[in-house]
């Protein structure tokens, strides 16, 4: 799935990820782990509202490795709205999801490393401790 993969590193790695795709942008919104104005190769897998371990690694249970999460943090920025945060999917094990991402911090919430796109394992724990909100998308010649 080399759609979100190009897109990630052509388009968001010239400045700080703004939570958007495809020109709608989501960042800071209510709704900030959906994503707007999404191109009509892009279909959404599914979307989960108040993250826990069981129906996130259900939420990841058909993701792929290229597939594009748009999540909504649980912490919110200085403003008090709540962070969005953008990822492609790498794998997807039995224990969580490997991820490529920018702009986040490690697994257990510090060591933030901006505009440096990394390849980190997130637990479900994890997941469900950094998220309240997400979803997943896809491109349709991916299936």
């Amino acid at each position: 799935n080399s759609y979100f993969i190009t897109y990630f590193l052509s388009v968001k790695t010239r400045n700080q990820a703004k939570g958007y795709i495809g020109g709608g942008s989501t960042e800071y919104s209510a709704y900030n782990y959906l994503l707007t104005g999404v191109p009509s190769n892009v279909e959404k897998l599914g979307t989960v509202e108040g993250v826990t371990e069981s129906n996130v690694k259900e939420l990841f249970k058909n993701a792929r490795a290229g597939d594009f999460v748009q999540m909504k943090r649980r912490n919110k920025n200085k403003n008090g709205n709540y962070n969005p945060h953008s990822a492609i999917v790498a794998g997807v094990t039995n224990e969580g999801v490997w991820f490529l991402e920018a702009n986040a911090p490690d697994a257990k919430g510090g060591n933030y490393k901006y505009n440096k796109i990394k390849y980190q394992f997130q637990s479900w724990a994890d997941l469900a401790r950094q998220n309240s909100d997400m979803s997943v998308y896809y491109a349709k010649k991916s299936r």
